[in-house]
């Protein structure tokens, strides 16, 4: 349900809405007369309005709006009126009556919350907010949410996605599962939420979210916010926040079956959804079950994968099985009880043949479930909003590893258990507007439970925020130079009890100097907790060698002693600092919308193992790296040092003496490095009639302008972009729709930049990859009842003109050369789609 609110009602004025989507006409009517217009964006997102310009009440500007859409509007208090399909006959609207007569529940804007703030009505957010809507998802011919966040700007493919293993050292991902990766700053240092709550984590020992047990018909909306939020939702919230909305608006049932498969070799997909609601005077259910099938890709049908055995998988079969449910229930006037519950099952298997230094086939199999559930009450008064929340979520992994008849297991369960309470409204009236407030409190129980669960700890997080919104300028009180002027400030405080505590605060502000252009900023800090497989350390063990035994070159080839536990005990959180500055150009009413955002980012206190730079880095360059080395320790420093080891691996074939030991070497995770990015984000989009047909025009782009990472505080930054299995400085995603009655067809390009395999001189450039992405929908035109009525076909075809991903000839697996880089690039191909959808 979309809202357009404003604050005033039968004053005869001036109106100027110019022609363009109806919907936002309805919103620029509002914003100009005051009055309050609710309506069901899809059911009007395919209609359009002529300009209305003259001097009359909003209720004339209303009724020319709708003429000949075969739409009505009914009043349903003194200050709101809803649209809605019109029946063959009616009566008269009957007049308003009083607020507290209103027999049917309105969904208000001040009680809709975007992903960026606590507070309800706020939408004019200073911090720069991505919304992909059901349309836009469907438009993409994606068949897996994995594959719509991959396809983002702003998204990096490296981390853990269905073709990687995990190209970040500190991840594994034996499940194939996909994690969303805004900024490239890690799979773990973004958040995902459904419906603003968390989701227990997944991969090998709970790294990260997995974003593919998400079912794609579950899903309204996806709101993205590309901006540091620990503030507003806490720890690991560093590159960003992606939160999913579940559909909760329509009545009826749909039923939807796609089936694609690559034009050169065989990889089929099938993807069928049936989803049923309904609704009563005083609230609503909805169930959808969702299956998705993906047959492997194998390396022997793409030319490019030669290096590869023909019979490792590039792509590993996928089957999942989705089910989510909800349900909301009025229990009076103002209170009424919500909750919803997702399943998913994936089962995942993965062939790879290591052609050195032996041949080994390697059969990976695994499943992954996640049960995610909640349940909550939701008190809704005229000033105030309340909501108390509880989450149970859980994710389990179970794998395989079948080397050569040699089986190797693992399993790994997560769960977060939280319960959250907060409330929010307005403490001040002011002609700027209202002043409002958001507080809230939380508590959240974390467990990760593996093989070796005896050494990994719960976690216990107390939670407590804040959220100040200060309008200074607005409608009542706007001046030359300034039609609006507002301030908001966030703080959140987090204590955990197995590392300490931790104060975020975030600052924004939105000028609008003229209607139309709004300036923005925010400035605030971040922070990841160490994950608890991180927390635990292991044992402390240690490892005798010399360099030269092992094709290692350090000056003097001395023996080396190096600690190898998995992690300090002492680690404490990566932080960060972000900033971002930008505008945005939207007039309402107008078809044209333009965002520019510069963001910059600092990290400190990355947890890393030294050896991140590599060998030679490391023991070549001891400066670098403080007392993470000692050259020529006494033998008294070692003897200590054994003495409280767990376990001690001599690989110098009994030449070990604590006398000889010429460098200790510490190699255990640490907070170590640190990063620095900077960049744009550009958003635009324009819409426009023509004689032949609506056009739809969009473009999302993100350039990164710097990207540095140093080991140490003494090492030198060294460039993190443009290389391989790195981020490049420049993607794009734009196109366009068009739509003329029943048909509806989309184009878009996808464009990422070229790179080089490595910074060094003389090193390959692989090149820049351009791929289209097209779509027809033809929708059948019925009269309500038939059998035909709500049927519609899509065609879609993704990388349209089959081009291979740039060639790779550095080898990314270890063993095995698949001739692309996973992060960057897609195998696949042309893929061609049939998706036969109907509403009942």
């Amino acid at each position: 349900m979309q809202v357009a609110l404003a604050q005033g009602l039968e004053t005869q004025r001036n109106y100027d809405l110019p022609a363009g989507r109806l919907v936002e006409a309805l919103d620029a009517l509002s914003e100009q007369s005051g009055l309050q217009i609710v309506y069901d964006q899809a059911i009007l997102s395919k209609s359009n309005a002529q300009a209305i310009r003259g001097v009359m009440t909003a209720e004339q500007a209303l009724k020319a709006l709708l003429q000949k859409q075969g739409l009505e509007f009914e009043h349903v208090s003194e200050r709101t009126v809803r649209v809605k399909v019109a029946t063959p006959s009616r009566a008269p609207a009957p007049p308003p009556p009083p607020p507290r007569q209103a027999q049917e529940a309105v969904v208000d804007l001040d009680k809709i919350t975007v992903t960026g703030s606590h507070i309800r009505g706020v939408h004019a957010s200073a911090s720069p907010l991505l919304t992909f809507d059901r349309e836009d998802i469907e438009r993409s011919g994606y068949t897996s949410f994995g594959q719509f966040v991959e396809s983002l700007p702003q998204n990096f493919g490296g981390g853990a996605s269905q073709d990687t293993v995990g190209t970040d050292g500190s991840v594994g991902n034996d499940g194939f599962g996909s994690a969303a990766n805004l900024r490239a700053l890690g799979p773990g240092a973004t958040l995902v939420l459904i419906n603003g709550q968390r989701l227990a984590s997944g991969g090998n020992s709970g790294q990260f979210v997995d974003i593919s047990m998400i079912p794609l018909s579950a899903i309204q909306r996806v709101e993205v916010l590309t901006d540091g939020a620990s503030a507003l939702y806490g720890a690991d919230a560093v590159g960003g926040v992606i939160n999913v909305i579940t559909r909760d608006d329509y009545e009826g049932a749909e039923t939807m079956l796609r089936y694609g498969n690559v034009t050169n070799g065989d990889a089929p997909e099938v993807l069928a959804s049936q989803s049923i609601a309904g609704s009563w005077a005083t609230g609503n259910a909805m169930l959808v079950a969702e299956y998705g099938r993906q047959d492997p890709l194998r390396a022997g049908d793409r030319d490019f994968a030669f290096a590869a055995d023909p019979d490792t998988t590039l792509l590993p079969q996928q089957r999942r099985n989705s089910v989510f449910g909800s349900i909301s229930q009025q229990i009076s006037g103002n209170l009424s009880v919500f909750g919803n519950l997702l399943y998913t099952r994936r089962d995942s298997e993965h062939e790879k043949v290591l052609l050195f230094p032996d041949t080994l086939h390697d059969r990976q199999t695994a499943r992954n479930t996640q049960l995610t559930g909640l349940i909550g009450l939701r008190l809704d008064t005229d000033n105030w909003n309340g909501e108390l929340v509880a989450n149970r979520s859980e994710f389990s992994f179970d794998s395989e590893l079948n080397r050569e008849g040699e089986i190797t297991r693992s399993d790994v369960d997560t769960d977060v258990s939280a319960i959250d309470a907060r409330i929010n409204g307005a403490i001040a009236r002011t002609s700027a507007g209202d002043i409002s407030v958001a507080l809230g409190a939380g508590y959240r129980r974390e467990n990760v439970d593996t093989i070796f669960d005896d050494v990994l700890p719960t976690r216990d997080v107390h939670v407590a925020f804040g959220e100040l919104f200060v309008p200074i300028v607005g409608q009542g009180n706007r001046m030359r130079g300034i039609e609006a002027l507002e301030l908001s400030i966030a703080g959140r405080y987090e204590k955990f009890s197995d590392f300490g505590s931790k104060l975020t605060p975030k600052y924004g502000v939105r000028w609008s100097p003229v209607q139309g252009l709004a300036l923005r900023g925010t400035y605030g800090k971040s922070f990841k907790a160490p994950t608890m497989a991180q927390l635990a350390g292991g044992t402390e063990s240690f490892l005798a060698f010399i360099p030269s035994d092992f094709g290692i070159s350090v000056p003097g080839d001395p023996l080396i002693l190096a600690r190898t536990q998995a992690a300090h005990p002492d680690l404490d959180a990566e932080e960060s600092t972000s900033w971002t500055v930008g505008f945005d150009v939207h007039r309402p009413g107008s078809p044209f919308r333009l965002s520019l955002s510069y963001y910059n980012i600092e990290m400190s206190g990355r947890i890393s193992d030294p050896l991140v730079a590599g060998f030679d880095a490391f023991f070549n360059h001891p400066e670098a790296f403080g007392d993470l080395q000692v050259r020529n320790p006494s033998a008294d420093s070692i003897n200590q040092l054994l003495a409280g080891a767990t376990s001690f691996l001599d690989l110098t074939g009994g030449a070990f003496s604590p006398d000889t030991v010429g460098m200790y070497a510490d190699l255990s995770l640490t907070n170590l490095s640190s990063e620095r990015q900077r960049g744009f984000d550009l958003e635009t989009s324009y819409l426009f009639d023509t004689r032949w047909g609506q056009i739809d025009a969009s473009l999302s782009a993100n350039y990164i302008t710097k990207f540095e990472k140093a080991v140490t505080s003494t090492s030198p930054a060294v460039n993190a972009r443009n290389v391989l299995s790195a981020p490049v400085d420049f993607r794009l995603r734009g196109g366009g729709t068009w739509t003329r009655g029943a048909w509806t067809s989309s184009l878009f390009v996808n464009y990422t930049d070229d790179y080089r395999v490595s910074d060094e001189p003389g090193t390959a450039k692989i090149d820049s990859w351009t791929t289209f992405d097209a779509n027809v929908r033809y929708a059948l035109e019925s009269e309500e009842g038939a059998f035909w009525h709500g049927l519609s076909f899509t065609v879609g075809v993704q990388n349209l003109f089959d081009r291979n991903p740039p060639y790779v000839a550095t080898p990314v697996f270890l063993g095995s050369n698949p001739g692309y880089d996973p992060t960057n690039a897609d195998p696949r191909g042309r893929f061609v789609s049939l998706t036969v959808a109907k509403s009942w």
